[in-house]
This record gives structure tokens, sequence and C-alpha cells, in this order.
């Protein structure tokens, strides 16, 4: 169930190595260190290796500006924290344009970046990477 505050609201959740973040609506910037507190928080198990994100933003409405400038701090922390794969589901050009100026989409990060339709083909592929516990992730499928 979403976290609902005063300017939108969001679920994260960890699947395994994957943390799984869903935004909806319009964030300003109580919304974003909100999120970014929990984030860290459910996080913190994931930093000893390599972990990966999905970043749902399928349902989100964009952010103010100075939610942006907080936003380029956490995407550094993460960089800095050992996530090693992002898997966007939902984008459009707006969205795209503030993902890369908040520095998610730098390509001098080194860090493997797609994008996709749906949260069950980012799981997809991140299962290639290990980051999923096969057997869970095959059963999913299954059901």
């Amino acid at each position: 169930m979403p976290k609902k505050l005063g300017h939108g609201s969001y679920h994260i959740q960890v699947d395994h190595r994957v943390l799984i973040s869903e935004s909806y609506g319009s964030w300003n910037d109580i919304t974003i260190k909100h999120f970014i507190d929990e984030y860290k928080l459910k996080a913190t198990p994931l930093l000893n290796k390599a972990w990966a994100a999905i970043v749902d933003v399928s349902q989100w409405k964009l952010a103010t500006q100075e939610a942006e400038t907080i936003a380029k701090d956490f995407e550094l922390w993460c960089k800095n924290n050992n996530r090693a794969h992002i898997a966007i589901v939902g984008s459009n050009s707006m969205i795209n344009f503030q993902l890369n100026r908040s520095g998610l989409d730098d390509n001098e990060s080194h860090i493997a970046i797609d994008h996709f339709s749906s949260q069950e083909k980012a799981l997809d592929w991140l299962a290639q990477f290990g980051y999923l516990s096969t057997k869970r992730h095959c059963h999913q499928h299954q059901s």
C-alpha cells in the first residue's frame, strides 16, 4: 500500500536483492525526504554487495525543483552503495528528462540501466543477473 503524503505517495519493497519503488503523483521536497529515509532503511541489508533497483514511475507526475536537487544527492548515495542495475518502468519523455536531471540516467555511472513497460519484464531482466531467487522467480511466472 502506498505511503501517502501531502504531495504524492510511494511504495517501497525488497525482493531478494532488488529494491522496488513505485512513485505516485507529484512530489515535493518533503515527499522525497520521506521516500529517501525509507529507501535507505530498506536498502541497508543489501549494501554489502551488488543490488538492483526497479524504479516504477508509471504513475508518477514529476517533482518540484527542490525535490530534484535532493534527488541528485540520493542518486549519488545509491551509486556509492553498490547499486549495479536499474530497471525503469513506465517512463515517458518528460519523466526521462527529469530522471536525467537527477543523475539517474547518467552514462558515466557505469551502472546498467534499461527501460521496461512492466515490473514483470523488469524482474525478468534482473533475474538474469542473479538478483532474484531462481526458484521464487520461476514460481512467479507459473502462477
